[in-house]
């Protein structure tokens, strides 16, 4: 009773700010050591530079959350992009395999027609309207007509 007896007489006219300071403390769950740190932070003109060193990093993460929102977006992007290219790749390799499909035919085709040419030409180089035919690596042309005696 004696402490808060002097407490009161060497707070009477502020009073209602004790209160609320009491009131805020106890709201905020702050220990005896936190105010004593605050209270020093104060004394040594230390909190404005804590609050000026709060705001900056503040900015900072609002920064960095806008960078990692965009490159968010930018990853997105490249991804539609992989993605479409390999759509764009398969379908080529499609038209690929089906013109090596084709070529193979053609090549087997003109293996038989070689084939088929040889066989003929080995008994007689002369058509029937005696022109000569001449056979070279799988292909033919009829030259200029001629004669055999």
């Amino acid at each position: 009773m004696y402490k808060l007896n002097v407490l009161y007489e060497e707070a009477k006219n502020s009073l209602p700010s004790v209160l609320k300071l009491h009131k805020i403390v106890k709201e905020q769950g702050m220990g005896e050591q936190e105010i004593i740190n605050v209270l020093k932070l104060a004394n040594n003109n230390e909190l404005r530079y804590l609050q000026e060193k709060v705001d900056y990093l503040r900015n900072q993460i609002n920064n960095l959350e806008l960078e990692k929102a965009k490159c968010t977006s930018h990853v997105l992007t490249l991804s539609r992009r992989i993605d479409e290219m390999r759509e764009t790749v398969n379908v080529y390799e499609a038209s690929l395999s089906e013109k090596r499909e084709e070529i193979a035919l053609l090549n087997q085709e003109q293996k038989r027609l070689d084939n088929f040419v040889a066989n003929n030409n080995t008994n007689n180089n002369m058509n029937d309207n005696d022109i000569e035919i001449i056979y070279s690596t799988g292909s033919w042309h009829n030259l200029i007509p001629y004669k055999m005696k």
